[in-house]
């Protein structure tokens, strides 16, 4: 008795840093290239979110709290995604691992660039909370 479908495992690439890696092969970082596509995706989300919700804030007089805090830091974070995408070799030469564990494991650029997303996402939620 079958159920009507298959089931197919996910498909794996060769464990190559510089391969682009697909469904279930997360040993490593995606490159570069996906990871400033994925960045230009979460810009543009964070920013929505963030328009939507000061859209709500002024013309419904209402707004989801929760969103108005991680609009900036969504949008913060795709940002310097875009800009600057996690090295791999970096991340082995420094600390002998192949994607970061640990806030230490993050580059100092990124660890400010986490402060300032959060600073931002505070502020915002404060600005529309003042109103």
């Amino acid at each position: 008795m079958t159920l009507g479908f298959a089931v197919r495992a996910p498909l794996r690439v060769a464990a190559n840093p510089r391969t682009l890696l697909l469904f279930g092969a997360n040993e490593v970082l995606p490159s570069k290239l996906v990871q400033r596509l994925g960045g230009c995706l979460l810009f543009l989300a964070g920013l929505a979110v963030t328009a939507w919700t000061w859209h709500s804030a002024l013309i419904q007089e209402r707004f989801s709290t929760r969103l108005g805090g991680l609009g900036p830091v969504v949008a913060i974070g795709g940002l310097s995604l875009m800009l600057m995408p996690m090295d791999i070799d970096w991340l082995r030469r420094t600390h002998g691992v192949h994607k970061p564990y640990r806030f230490a494991h993050y580059p100092p650029a990124w660890k400010a660039v986490m402060v300032l997303a959060l600073i931002a996402g505070i502020a915002n939620y404060l600005a529309l909370t003042r109103m």
